[in-house]
């Protein structure tokens, strides 16, 4: 059971784990016939399960050294985390709604097709490239032992540190993060980055917490 907390209305109640973030048919794909396909959420339930495996040693034990198909069920999972969000849906749908206003010639409801399918295609499409980077980076698990984790509906926390003006303006993404962070239980949070250097103290649950909750776009969860 989870304590929920709805940054909208800035009320908190009592839900279900697997009621938490769940929205139907999110991943269906469409066709122009109409036609459905659940090809999506098919791919998408298959590498939650290959993660949880993964996950289920590492809680089990804090020691677990991660096999090869392991980081890169991990590093999949985590990527997919990252951009599967309805935010990201928002982000293409303003970005297409601006393509459309600036360019309406060229840019039409056709052109553009659904921001369900659009943004399943970006899903995919970044899934590669993101599991080669992040699969090499060290993995760590931290476990604090006086502080719970919060979680959230945008539950990847993104870390990048610029090195110049230019470089801040790029903004952070899965790519080019300096460090990922994802709260894998009430207790635990895996870290990837190119050196993990971090301890499990109270001040960093709170950091965590705090930026969690920060980028949430209207829900936050904890136990």
């Amino acid at each position: 059971m989870l304590t929920t907390f709805d940054l909208k209305t800035r009320v908190s109640f009592p839900q279900v784990t697997t009621k938490a973030a769940a929205e139907n048919g999110f991943y269906l794909l469409e066709s122009p016939e109409g036609e459905t396909s659940t090809a999506a959420e098919e791919a998408l339930s298959f590498a939650e399960s290959e993660a949880a495996r993964a996950f289920a040693k590492v809680l089990a034990d804090d020691r677990h050294r991660l096999s090869v198909d392991e980081r890169i069920a991990v590093a999949g999972f985590v990527a997919l985390q990252a951009v599967r969000t309805d935010h990201v849906r928002a982000q293409l749908d303003e970005l297409a709604a601006g393509l459309a206003k600036a360019m309406p010639a060229a840019f039409t409801s056709a052109t553009l097709g659904s921001s369900r399918s659009a943004h399943i295609g970006v899903m995919f499409e970044v899934l590669r490239p993101a599991i080669e980077r992040l699969a090499v980076l060290e993995f760590g698990v931290l476990t604090f032992e006086r502080r719970s984790l919060a979680t959230s509906d945008h539950p990847v926390l993104l870390v990048r540190q610029p090195t110049c003006p230019e470089d801040a303006e790029r903004g952070t993404g899965i790519l080019n993060a300096d460090e990922i962070w994802l709260a894998i239980s009430n207790r635990r949070a895996l870290v990837l980055a190119e050196r993990v250097n971090a301890f499990a103290t109270t001040k960093l649950a709170n950091w965590l917490n705090y930026h969690v909750a920060d980028r949430a776009r209207r829900w936050v969860y904890w136990h």
